[in-house]
């Protein structure tokens, strides 16, 4: 072996003393630093009263849910009755009169809604209604055959005289109960 391999019995390593002195330091003053800045400091009354604005995009327009529509049960397609699917639709709507004009004032529409309804959910397995990706087809299918329904199309969907857009009456359906059996 070589000479400066080999250690007296009697002979430590020394420790670096200035290495953990400046260490020590530095730990020390980031803790001092971080207890200061959050505990002592006095905050100045600008970032006191500082509250961040927020502003709505434009194209967020206002928009009327409404909850006629009652709880219906219905038995998917391919289920021979084994299974159902309970359902809750609330419609969003773009201008509140239309629920005013086309459904309180013809109450015959209701059922024509519910059967509209009907009709989407039994063309679907209850496998695909398990799956998001057919839950979003079928809020959009009811979507489009309930502004067929209020007597809008997709033609209708160009800009007017005074360059404005116009909007379908039925913005959204939501699902406020959603179960299958």
């Amino acid at each position: 072996m070589a000479d400066d391999e080999i250690l007296d019995e009697g002979e430590e390593e020394e420790l670096n003393f200035v290495a953990i002195f400046v260490a020590a330091a530095i730990v020390l003053a980031l803790i001092g630093g971080v207890v200061w800045y959050f505990f002592i400091r006095e905050v100045p009354e600008e970032e006191k009263n500082q509250v961040p604005q927020w502003e709505a995009p434009e194209d967020l327009g206002k928009e009327y849910i409404s909850d006629l529509l009652p709880e219906m049960i219905i038995n998917p397609a391919g289920s021979k009755g084994r299974h159902f699917i309970i359902v809750k639709i609330d419609v969003g709507v773009n201008d509140r009169d239309i629920i005013v004009e086309e459904v309180l004032s013809k109450k015959w529409r209701i059922p024509e809604i519910r059967n509209i309804i009907i009709d989407v959910f039994s063309t679907y397995t209850t496998y695909e209604l398990k799956t998001p990706k057919y839950k979003q087809e079928v809020r959009e299918v009811i979507v489009e055959k309930f502004n067929e329904l209020a007597g809008w199309t997709s033609d209708m969907a160009a800009l007017s005289e005074d360059g404005e857009v116009s909007l379908p009456p039925i913005k959204e359906v939501y699902f406020s109960k959603y179960i299958i059996q």
